[in-house]
């Protein structure tokens, strides 16, 4: 059967070339640029926690393919030395939200599960980056560069910081598909950041801290938030811009902070269903057991199933 035609008469087929040969033009031609959008303070005159949300309006220019994140904490650690969550620092971030002009979220995401994200997409073994000393040329507030996560356990004064990247298009380099046309001079388009409410939370994974049960964790100063806006700038070729209508015409979508905790039962399965009208590239699990995390007899079987019984991947 021959390709359904589209409009303009071409069929699928080509508009998928052209639209692979226009983009293979604007990576070609296009500068690379990154644009410090500012650092956004919160400061809490009335408790010691963080909570509320950040709104930031992203710059109308070029073609967006992520954005950068830096966030610096000052706190204060009392009583005991504490224990940070494995979820720690990047729990600090509830959820982080990019929507576009039409108000649909292209990201919305804990801060952990962006983690994870940023993890697989780099190829980086989980927890390797969520370790370890500071390493800062100079205080995030003051333009520092923040190259490893800090997660402060000691008694007295110090600062939480890290860095997240936030995918807006497949690849930078290689695959468009979801990078967000931003040359308009009208709508707005958002990056929101809800803070999580408390710093120290025993015995539960949620809280940035999660022991020991004696240690107090409290914000001492000003949360500074530094974002990076990365785009595509295109270049005229032949008196005329191209851009790839069907990359900048797909979202691509992540769409997490789904908690579910219904019809969990002891040797029975967990169903979860996939989203319906979707190409779905991976889905990412996090399991937890009363307050802790799972425990290595919890789960013995992962499987695939399509059309109800047809079992596309079984793994232990």
């Amino acid at each position: 059967m021959a390709p359904q035609q589209q409009g303009g008469g071409m069929s699928l087929n080509q508009h998928l070339q052209a639209n692979a040969s226009i983009r293979g033009s604007l990576l070609a031609s296009a500068p690379r640029m990154r644009k410090n959008i500012g650092t956004f303070t919160v400061a809490n005159s009335t408790t010691t926690n963080v909570g509320g949300t950040t709104r930031i309006q992203l710059f109308n220019v070029g073609v967006l393919t992520s954005l950068q994140l830096a966030v610096s904490l000052p706190i204060t650690i009392g009583t005991a030395t504490a224990t940070p969550s494995p979820r720690a620092p990047y729990n600090l971030i509830q959820r982080v939200r990019v929507t576009d002009y039409d108000g649909t979220d292209r990201v919305s995401f804990s801060g952990f599960q962006l983690f994870v994200i940023n993890c697989v997409r780099t190829r980086i073994p989980y927890g390797v980056n969520n370790t370890g000393p500071i390493t800062s040329s100079g205080s995030a507030q003051n333009g520092g560069i923040i190259t490893n996560p800090s997660t402060p356990t000691a008694v007295g004064n110090a600062t939480l910081a890290f860095l997240l990247d936030v995918p807006i298009c497949y690849d930078p380099e290689e695959d468009l598909r979801g990078a967000m046309l931003m040359q308009t001079a009208t709508g707005l388009a958002l990056l929101t950041i809800d803070w999580a409410p408390v710093l120290y939370n025993n015995g539960n994974v949620d809280g940035v801290y999660d022991g020991a049960a004696t240690t107090t964790v409290v914000m001492n100063g000003v949360l500074s938030l530094t974002v990076w806006q990365e785009y595509l700038m295109p270049q005229a070729i032949g008196g005329q811009v191209n851009l790839p209508y069907i990359d900048l015409d797909t979202v691509y979508e992540l769409n997490g902070n789904y908690r579910d905790s219904n019809n969990i039962v002891v040797n029975n399965e967990k169903l979860f269903n996939y989203p319906n009208v979707r190409s779905v590239i991976g889905s990412y699990f996090t399991y937890i057991d009363g307050a802790a995390n799972m425990l290595a007899t919890d789960i013995s079987e992962f499987r695939l199933i399509a059309n109800g019984n047809n079992v596309l991947r079984d793994d232990s």
